[in-house]
């Protein structure tokens, strides 16, 4: 039986401090701060209040770039799901809050 406010995510999160940046389509870098992490997505902060794409890239720390999709955003912080590798980069900018 759920729960409301239960947990809908398919793997556990962890809390992680890593540094972390956006790409965009334009070339520029967005940093960002993973505050946690799963094996199917992670959740960002950002001092920057910015649009983002639906689609982007993800770069956590000194680890790999990753293809990730906006699943959620409220204020500073977003949530997003990893994508396969071969899933586009960009896309339109989702609507504000």
């Amino acid at each position: 039986m759920a729960f409301l406010g239960s947990d809908r995510r398919r793997t556990e999160r962890r809390p992680v401090d890593l540094p972390g940046s956006v790409g965009l389509a334009n070339g520029r870098r967005l940093p960002c701060a993973v505050t946690d992490l799963s094996a199917a997505g992670a959740r960002l902060s950002f001092a920057e209040i910015s649009l983002l794409p639906v689609r982007f890239a993800l770069r956590l720390g000194a680890l790999a770039t990753r293809p990730v999709r906006l699943v959620w955003r409220r204020g500073p912080e977003i949530g997003i799901a990893f994508e396969p590798p071969d899933a586009p980069e960009a896309g339109p900018p989702p609507a504000r809050d």
